[in-house]
């Protein structure tokens, strides 16, 4: 579902790219930000459990939690049975999940007046 958004931010988004393999780092993924996906995805309804498939807040599946790179809540384990779940109903882990999607699949195109823009393909 978040694949097909396009996110077009009022902030200009600064983009630095890190070696290795950890992929883009997105240097102000703001709150701002954050807000704005969680209001489009559950009117940010941080008691939203699962439905569909889709978990948390910001109603995150298991497909886009393994290409975000199963990240879990603290001392949990990736290939545990719900760990996916877990992560995707906490606030603070959903939003660990969003970065690391972006940081793997993001682009960044500029507008006319160089604003950045973010594509999520």
């Amino acid at each position: 579902m978040l694949r097909k958004v396009i996110l077009i931010l009022g902030c200009t988004v600064l983009f630095s790219f890190l070696t290795g393999s950890t992929g883009v780092y997105l240097s102000n993924l703001s709150q701002e930000c954050f807000n704005c996906l969680c209001y489009v995805s559950t009117n940010c309804d941080t008691s939203h459990e699962c439905t569909g498939g889709y978990c948390g807040p910001f109603n995150i599946s298991r497909v886009y939690w393994v290409d975000a790179g199963k990240v879990t809540l603290p001392d949990d384990d990736p290939e545990r049975n719900h760990a996916w779940e877990d992560c995707a109903r906490d606030f603070g882990c959903s939003k660990r999940i969003i970065a690391g999607y972006l940081s793997k699949f993001g682009q960044v195109s500029h507008t006319f007046n160089n604003q950045a823009m973010f594509i999520v393909p």
